[in-house]
């Protein structure tokens, strides 16, 4: 049971890591770079960009068809541009059911960040704190073998 907890306690760091990661290269793409997609079908139509520093999205109206569509454009500057204020251009349009939001990607960047260093930390100290077998070292001395399984484990224990 305690290796099943471990190894998803593992799975969720790295999950968490690597999202960190793709957050981070599309938020500095983005300084460059616009892109981004959009559905439209006759029950409304979606789209999701990445421009300046910030994820945008977007709902609208329904549409005729049904359409997919994907874009990548050069920003306007030469030199790269990101915006740094958390949130922005939140509405809700009146006439269709539209509505739009931002979010800059470095907010999730750092919610994200704290996550995975705390997970981080709390694997560490268990790992510290246990023997490969899952039981429990405190309070053992550090000479003394598991109980358990009877491994002599230079890990660092109290006591």
């Amino acid at each position: 049971m305690m290796e099943r907890r471990l190894s998803l306690l593992r799975a969720a760091n790295w999950t968490i890591s690597f999202t960190i990661v793709l957050v981070a290269a599309v938020w500095l793409l983005s300084g460059w770079r616009a892109f981004g997609c959009q559905l439209k079908s006759p029950h409304g139509t979606i789209s999701v960009a990445a421009e300046a520093g910030r994820i945008v999205v977007m709902a609208g109206g329904p549409s005729a068809t049904w359409s997919v569509h994907a874009g990548w454009e050069r920003t306007d500057a030469n030199t790269p541009y990101w915006e740094w204020s958390a949130f922005s251009q939140f509405s809700l349009l009146p006439p269709a059911p539209k509505w739009s939001g931002s979010v800059a990607l470095w907010v999730p960047f750092v919610a994200l960040g704290l996550a995975a260093g705390a997970l981080w930390l709390c694997e560490r100290r268990r790992s510290a704190e246990r023997c490969p077998c899952g039981y429990s070292l405190v309070g053992l001395r550090r000479d003394a073998p598991c109980p358990e399984c009877g491994r002599l484990d230079p890990s660092p224990r109290d006591g």
